[in-house]
């Protein structure tokens, strides 16, 4: 019995299909919170935690000194 030699190409995995994501995204609000949990459309005094509100319904917290 001889043996058979078989040369084989290295493995390259091809891309999945996705090849751009363009996204834009628009502020729908923005709330201020204090430190002790009080809301607000604008920014308090001192220390205030920002959550954004998007149009696509994501959101973005931030920490605001004033």
């Amino acid at each position: 019995m001889g043996l058979e030699t078989k040369i084989c190409e290295p493995y390259a995995p091809q891309p999945s299909g996705v090849t751009d994501i363009a996204t834009s995204k628009t502020v729908k609000s923005v709330r201020y919170y204090n430190l002790a949990g009080m809301e607000s459309a604008t920014p308090f005094s001192g220390v205030n935690i920002a959550i954004t509100t998007y149009t696509d319904g994501t959101t973005t917290s931030s920490k605001v000194i004033k």
